[in-house]
């Protein structure tokens, strides 16, 4: 279910990011990549997260 909840988490960031990205008239390559570095860090962050809850045992 977690896993289920992350994409959709992910998915809808991607998608706000590019209706952002339109309304203001950046350029096509910033409208992609907006929302793509915004998933990336949102990944990264809980992959760090996850490590850490590894590490403490909780």
């Amino acid at each position: 279910m977690k896993g289920l909840r992350r994409s959709a988490f992910l998915i809808t960031i991607f998608f706000f990011g590019v209706w952002v990205g339109n309304n203001r008239q950046l350029p096509d390559w910033a409208v992609f990549i907006l929302p793509v570095s915004v998933m990336w860090w949102l990944i990264k962050y809980d992959e760090i997260a996850y490590k850490r809850r590894l590490r403490k045992g909780v």
